[in-house]
């Protein structure tokens, strides 16, 4: 396992809504693009959407999802904190 670094809840949480913030994406899409497993993506996709950070856009019968306006602000101020550190 040497090489491999654990991300922490909020480098994961700022992947999926940055993802999220270019054009709405499928669960797969997420999951693959953001290496998670499909139950701790489904966790993920939950908590985002109960807090008001993503949103779910129904598109030619798909689920897709969108970041918010209040997602966008959590990735700017993540990355603005990981600037400092």
């Amino acid at each position: 396992m040497a090489g491999f670094a654990r991300r922490s809840r909020f480098e994961i949480i700022a992947s999926i809504l940055l993802l999220c913030s270019e054009e709405p994406t499928q669960k797969t899409h997420i999951m693959y693009r953001c290496n998670l497993s499909s139950e701790q993506l489904q966790k993920y996709l939950e908590h985002l959407t109960r807090m008001g950070l993503l949103e779910v856009v129904l598109e030619r019968e798909k689920e897709l999802y969108r970041t918010t306006e209040a997602g966008r602000e959590f990735v700017t101020g993540f990355q603005k904190l990981e600037g400092l550190v």
